[in-house]
Parts: structure tokens; sequence; C-alpha cells
């Protein structure tokens, strides 16, 4: 079976936050104008740390759909990929406060909890999943018109990007499992 997402829109290009995010163009002086759009940045980072943990209880209660495992495996590295570049921003322009490690644990403990075992459960932390998709798209396109320094600007598109695949590969997924979606007969 084809992954969803692949299908119609060709090949993902997936971005490394090391080698595709040039951190030597950072505008320090933009970005540390910045006020409300670097606390949408702070904001982020700490909504994708609590999302790993989540993914991680969903990615369990899901291991025996070899589909939805590798949906929710690239999902779970782009959480933590973007994580570590919205941190690392943060860390660059030396936004304060700093991301602790304190206020990591507190984020990751509010994450829901425990492991899915109902199917109702499932689909609800999916339907979750997707909201917050939808959410971080609107958050990502405002930091990207929004920011002052054009080296955020491409890392929060980036960001955008991938949560908009994710959305739409989970939705394709989804749609191609749902009883209404299969072929009837007369």
């Amino acid at each position: 079976m084809e992954l969803p997402g692949t299908a119609d829109t060709g090949s993902r290009r997936s971005w490394s936050v090391a080698s595709d995010v040039d951190w030597g163009t950072v505008d320090l002086a933009a970005a540390r104008v910045d006020t409300e759009v670097m606390l949408l940045v702070r904001r982020a980072a700490l909504r994708a740390a609590r999302r790993t943990v989540g993914l991680s209880h969903l990615l369990s209660a899901l291991a025996g759909d070899s589909v939805a495992s590798a949906l929710l495996t690239c999902e779970l590295h782009d959480s933590w990929k973007h994580f570590h570049a919205l941190r690392s921003y943060l860390e660059v322009t030396e936004y304060s406060p700093a991301i602790a490690e304190s206020e990591l644990d507190q984020h990751r403990r509010a994450a829901p909890e425990g492991a899915l075992k109902r199917t109702e459960d499932v689909a609800g932390r999916v339907g979750q999943l997707l909201d917050d998709a939808t959410r971080d798209c609107a958050v990502f396109g405002l930091i990207n018109t929004r920011a002052m320094d054009p080296a955020l600007a491409r890392l929060a598109d980036r960001i955008a990007r991938d949560r908009q695949q994710h959305s739409l590969a989970l939705t394709r997924y989804l749609s191609a499992c749902s009883p209404a979606s299969t072929e009837k007969t007369a």
C-alpha cells in the first residue's frame, strides 16, 4: 500500500535543522524587537515537545497498523525536529526566558496520559492531532508573515509545510479506512 501523502504530492522533501537552516543569517536585532512573535515561537516549541508524548501513546496503540505507524513515526520525528529547531532559534537569539528542562517536563506531563485501549480513544486522539496540525499551520503562517527576521520566516514556512503534509496524510489515511470510502456493490 502506498503511503498517503506521497501519491499525488510527489516525494516529500525533508529538511535538516543542521544543514538547511542558515543559522548565520539570523537577524538578532530584528528577532529581539519582535517580542510577540518570539512568544509565539516559544509556545510552539513547547507544544511540539508535548506532542511527542501524545504521539508515542498513539503510536503504541496503532502499532499493528503499518501505515498508521509509518505516518505517526514521521510525525513524531518531525515534532522533535520542530522542537529542536524552534528551541535552537530561541537560544541563538538569546530569548528570555529560555526553555528550561523543568518547564519541558511540565509540558510533557500535560500531554494526554496512558495507553489508549478503546477505538474511540484512538479516534479522538487522531482527531486532536488533526486539529493541532491545522492550528499549527495557522500559527506558523502568522509567524511567517509577521516575522521581521527572514530566517525565522523561512523556518516557520518549513514547519507549516511539514504540519500541513502530516495533516493531509492522516486525512487521506482516515478516508481510506472509513467504511463510507469502500466500494459499494448493488
